[in-house]
């Protein structure tokens, strides 16, 4: 199973240096270790946080270029399955390895639950969102896919949209919903720490 790590970022100094990293100790010490990171600074400041990664400097207009960027690098280099990263987010250390086992089930779309989590990373509440129906939730109009902690399989060739942020990662779930072709779940496991604070863009 070859696996990559998806990180981007256009401004990552506007987060504090214990946020980052935070963030890269979650990664560097999965239970899971069978992967390469692919780091994009689609600011074009050459700012590099993970040592050691694929390191790419370009300038792209948003954050969803950016991940449609990196998901078409990772299919094009042949990687079975990439784990999207939030740079201001932190993982618990067992998520590839949980993830990986339902890539190898055949799932396209892999979220979690999560913990909301402060600016120290206290727990402030936990998300239960495998309880739930995705396609009912997005009916009412409800996002219940955690975008930073969902893992894509290598069949995945769905784009975000510019023009849709903030609602971007939500309309292309609503897409992927309604034209059947991949396999959607989410696991009852919190692996996620989602960050609340103010840069947060959705």
């Amino acid at each position: 199973m070859k696996a990559a790590v998806l990180i981007f970022h256009k401004n990552v100094d506007r987060y504090p240096v214990e946020w980052v990293e935070q963030c890269i100790s979650s990664i560097r010490n999965q239970t899971f270790q069978d992967f390469n990171v692919i780091e994009l600074d689609y600011g074009g400041t050459g700012r590099q946080v993970y040592a050691g990664s694929q390191f790419l400097n370009l300038r792209l207009p948003d954050h969803a270029q950016a991940l449609n960027y990196l998901l078409a690098s990772s299919r094009h280099d042949k990687y079975d399955c990439s784990f999207n990263v939030n740079i201001d987010d932190f993982y618990e250390l067992n998520r590839f390895e949980r993830q990986i086992e339902y890539i190898k089930q055949g799932y396209d779309i892999i979220s979690s639950n999560f913990h909301n989590v402060d600016q120290n990373g206290n727990i402030v509440s936990s998300m239960d969102m495998a309880s739930k129906d995705m396609e009912q939730e997005a009916i009412m109009n409800n996002n219940i896919i955690a975008h930073p902690v969902v893992c894509f399989s290598s069949r995945f060739t769905g784009e975000l949209i510019s023009s849709e942020i903030p609602r971007d990662d939500f309309e292309l779930w609503k897409r992927c919903y309604n034209d059947r072709k991949y396999k959607f779940t989410i696991l009852p496991d919190y692996l996620l720490h989602y960050r609340s604070h103010n840069h947060k863009v959705s």
